[in-house]
């Protein structure tokens, strides 16, 4: 089993009421590791400690020579405890006058409160930089990699660029504050940089839609790590969430991703843009919602509507399809999706009666008819009407159960028409499931 159906199977257990698991998309997350020259001021190691406290209280007994205090305490003239005192003298908690030494108030405060001394050290930080927030995060062990999954677009500044650090004093002085409250941050090298290397972290983000789609629930995401238990990354959720549904059309290998693949450009603009015989319009929610209701309305010689769930919306437009195939045209509905069949059954039971009466009405309930063909798909979560010859609307609106109506709150949505590829459409859903559709 691989990591996607492991990790759909584990989730659906712990999915949240109203909601069921839509999609599972791998993904790789970008970082780099960039390793930084620091300067610290830091509080000595304990036995520093003891060795300063030793030398200022034997001076405050008496002993204010270097020599005399060698012999007190049994060492060497040249031991390099003795060398310490040069950097008691240098922060100001001995005197020395006229060859004897005297210890100074600042060294009796020192005496009572070990704390107040600090001393300068050379440190190299190993950091994680989140290529896409610029947020700087402690070095950690990242999960490898998926394997020929998309990696988000990251930073383009060149390798050690001080750039990179530009900004990042405050945050590094405090990611160290809490690993170490000993220190304190005075210096980053950011035009030292020793060492940068982008990395990339495998994770799964994991599609939430709302079982009922009537019911005012919103669909939202996670992240979490693809290996493993699936833990939830909470960072990551919370800053991929604001980029949501347009980060699930970029890492999704469904149509939605093909649609925004093949017409990139096409749709950076919300007007008609005109290549070839290529025309694609972007729609609102309720632009398709209307543009469905026209094109039930107008349709010459057949329609095509794939939808996953048959909901009570349906029957607003049942008299437009009994008109449509009263007078000889085709309607071929595609629906259902195993598992998660959320169905009216007045309106389905509605429409098999029409299809039992019509020739013209193919109703297909593509778990079963995939089973019968021995294809190996479930279902359906497309959304997707195709008219004569005329044009293509595809995108996340769901045709048949959408029963909002204007000034309701309702999930970002939107669709693409597309004109200029409908007899293809027709030819690929026709040869992809089987249907054994006569397209002349």
């Amino acid at each position: 089993m691989n990591t996607l159906n492991t990790a759909y199977q584990t989730l659906t257990q712990t999915c949240p009421a109203h909601y069921y698991i839509n999609e599972v998309m791998p993904f790789n997350y970008p970082y780099r590791h960039l390793r930084v020259p620091a300067r610290v001021d830091k509080a000595p190691e304990q036995d520093l400690q003891k060795i300063y406290d030793t030398l200022l209280r034997a001076v405050q007994l008496g002993y204010n020579s270097k020599a005399e205090l060698a012999h007190f305490l049994g060492l060497r003239y040249n031991d390099t405890v003795l060398s310490e005192l040069d950097l008691l003298q240098s922060k100001r908690y001995l005197h020395h006058t006229f060859g004897a030494l005297s210890v100074t108030s600042e060294g009796e405060d020192y005496l009572h409160d070990h704390s107040i001394l600090k001393v300068e050290e050379q440190i190299t930080l190993d950091l994680l930089k989140d290529e896409r927030t610029g947020d700087v995060l402690p070095l950690r062990r990242l999960d490898r990699p998926n394997d020929g999954a998309t990696t988000l677009p990251s930073d383009t500044r060149p390798n050690r660029s001080a750039e990179l650090l530009s900004d990042c004093t405050d945050a590094i002085r405090e990611l160290r504050a809490a690993t170490h409250p000993d220190e304190h941050l005075i210096e980053l090298r950011a035009h030292e940089i020793e060492y940068d290397k982008t990395v990339s972290e495998g994770c799964i983000l994991v599609e939430y839609h709302p079982c009922d789609v009537e019911s005012g629930y919103e669909p939202y995401i996670e992240v979490r790590n693809s290996k493993g238990d699936f833990v939830l990354n909470r960072h990551l959720t919370s800053i991929l969430q604001d980029e949501y549904p347009d980060i699930a059309y970029l890492l999704s290998d469904s149509d939605r991703i093909k649609l925004l693949g093949e017409y990139r450009e096409a749709l950076l603009d919300a007007e008609p843009i005109h290549r070839a015989r290529l025309t694609v319009e972007k729609l609102s929610v309720w632009e398709t919602k209307d543009a469905f209701r026209e094109a039930l309305r107008t349709v010459k010689r057949k329609i095509l509507i794939e939808s996953p769930w048959i909901g009570r919306a349906t029957q607003t437009y049942l008299p437009f399809i009994e008109d449509a195939i009263g007078a000889g045209k085709k309607v071929v509905i595609l629906y259902g999706i195993d598992e998660y069949d959320q169905h009216d059954p007045i309106a389905l039971g509605k429409l098999q009666s029409l299809a039992d009466r019509s020739p013209n009405l193919l109703l297909y309930y593509l778990p079963e008819h995939f089973a019968q063909q021995g294809v190996r798909l479930t279902g359906t979560h497309r959304k997707r009407l195709v008219k004569d010859e005329d044009y293509v609307i595809s995108g996340s609106f769901n045709f048949l159960s959408f029963n909002k109506k204007t000034g309701q709150r309702i999930a970002n949505e939107e669709s693409y028409k597309m004109s200029g590829e409908a007899r293809e459409e027709w030819r690929k859903v026709n040869d992809e499931y089987r249907l054994g559709l006569p397209l002349q």
